[in-house]
């Protein structure tokens, strides 16, 4: 199924909106920074109308001017931070071909679905909050290349299986928020090096 959004055409599957295959002879790592923000506003109801904030969105304005999206130096996509902005949906695998985001910040909403393994592929993220979302199954193992992050906070979702000891070993992790998932906990001595490490619901009086 072709469609086309905001002046720009993009593939997809029936029923699978924004991951279809990729046009012949064209790359999927080739969609432009847009047409994955695009995909992104799609999937997660913002062309729908569950956005709180959609200023600018699907505009031709620069996305500098895109509520939420902010831009380096060099004109890329850095950050992207709409949390508790109503987004309702499941995130894109292309979210991970947005390469030189640092920060990803989407805490506060309804995200359903899995957390796309393909977010392992943002070498430069630092920051990533989808915590108190609807988010299901495992965490996937990917995430353990993203050897700059500092921040992961995946706490009030579904989450199942067990923690990806991969997480342990990440150089800067110095934030883990898991709890309130449905994970199997690890035991603490492989990662009691974490700063602020939590893997189960806080008891009163207590300061992770």
């Amino acid at each position: 199924m072709v469609r086309e959004l905001f002046g720009v055409v993009w593939f997809s599957p029936a029923g699978v909106e924004g991951c279809g295959p990729v046009p012949p002879g064209r790359s999927q790592v080739e969609w432009t920074e847009r047409e994955i923000l695009l995909q992104f506003y799609e999937a997660t109801g913002g062309a729908d109308g569950m956005w709180g904030d959609t200023s600018n969105w699907g505009s031709a304005r620069p996305l500098e001017e895109w509520y939420g999206v902010f831009i380096d130096g060099a004109g890329k996509v850095d950050s992207l931070i709409l949390a508790g902005n109503g987004l309702d949906g499941v995130l894109p695998e292309s979210l991970g071909q947005l390469s030189s985001l640092t920060t990803l910040d989407l805490m506060g909403n309804r995200l359903s679905g899995t957390i796309p393994a393909a977010l392992g592929l943002l070498a430069t993220l630092d920051f990533l909050d989808l915590s108190h979302n609807r988010l299901t199954e495992v965490i996937p193992a990917e995430l353990a290349d993203l050897t700059h992050l500092r921040v992961l906070c995946l706490n009030h979702n579904q989450l199942t299986g067990s923690v990806p000891e991969g997480l342990a070993a990440l150089p800067k992790l110095e934030v883990l928020r898991l709890a309130h998932n449905r994970l199997q906990v690890p035991s603490p001595a492989k990662w009691q090096h974490i700063p602020r490490g939590e893997f189960q619901p806080q008891r009163a009086g207590e300061d992770i």
